[in-house]
């Protein structure tokens, strides 16, 4: 769940 929560973050800095 760490993993997933640390990708999602990655994610969002891109969109953003």
């Amino acid at each position: 769940m760490d993993e997933t929560w640390e990708k999602t973050e990655n994610v969002t800095n891109l969109f953003y």
